[in-house]
């Protein structure tokens, strides 16, 4: 380099000339180096924690939501629990002109030599139709053997609403159940109203059943209304409820 006033030629590294001492105001002196085979610290940077991921193939575990038991998840239960009971109470109550009629025949057959005997209940349940049917059906074949002109046909058609009630029932009442353990563990009511939709459908079915048999075999009960108001109560509460994400 060379100095702006004299002109000398300087090192390059020079603050001041050495000929007329001028001052090299432009140059600034070199920032210290670091020494042979130093290095300079680094600077620390944030330390981050990794996250651990899943193994591949391994599932994340799964974090329980537990039970649900919210005063509108007790007040279903409730609901859903009465209608299931009245279906376990009597639903259908034999008149007292069937077990005179049913002494009547008795009386017949026995006569004629015949061994077998008829007898009704004084009440029968969902699941008891099934006798209800086996004894009005050999009841009105007895009937038939002395002239009944359509004992066949209201025997059939015993028979057949006897066992409708029953499937009914009983899917209604697998639905019911399992769709109250969901309601508590997921919050999830579609199984439950399911369940209650087959309530109500099994009283509709058993009340035409019962419609067929005529006033003087008997009479429907209480239980089968009852059974359908807590079930429909329990179906509108359960929308109330809301799913879990």
């Amino acid at each position: 380099m060379f100095c702006p006033k004299c002109g000398s030629n300087l090192p390059d590294n020079a603050v001041f000339c050495n000929s007329c001492g001028n001052k090299l105001q432009n140059r600034v002196a070199p920032s210290a180096q670091p020494a042979p085979g130093s290095q300079a610290a680094p600077i620390p940077q944030a330390t981050r924690i990794p996250q651990a991921t899943p193994a591949a193939g391994v599932a994340a575990p799964h974090r329980s939501a537990g039970l649900k038991t919210t005063p509108l998840t007790i007040i279903v239960t409730v609901l859903a629990l009465l209608s299931l009971v009245f279906t376990l109470l009597p639903w259908f109550e034999t008149s007292s002109s069937l077990a005179v009629g049913t002494g009547a025949v008795n009386q017949f057959t026995s006569a004629l030599g015949a061994s077998k005997s008829y007898a009704f209940a004084d009440s029968y349940t969902v699941w008891s139709l099934i006798g209800l049917a086996g004894v009005f059906q050999d009841y009105v074949s007895a009937m038939g053997s002395f002239g009944g002109s359509r004992a066949s046909g209201a025997a059939a058609l015993v028979t057949a609403g006897s066992w409708l009630c029953l499937i009914l029932w009983l899917v209604s009442l697998v639905l019911t159940i399992w769709g109250l353990i969901r309601t508590f563990t997921r919050n999830s009511t579609g199984i439950l109203r399911a369940g209650c939709v087959l309530l109500v459908l099994t009283a509709v079915v058993f009340y035409i059943f019962a419609s067929s048999m005529g006033t003087t075999a008997g009479t429907a009960t209480i239980m089968p209304v009852l059974c359908i108001v807590f079930a429909i109560a329990a179906f509108v509460c359960s929308f109330g409820i809301r799913k879990n994400a």
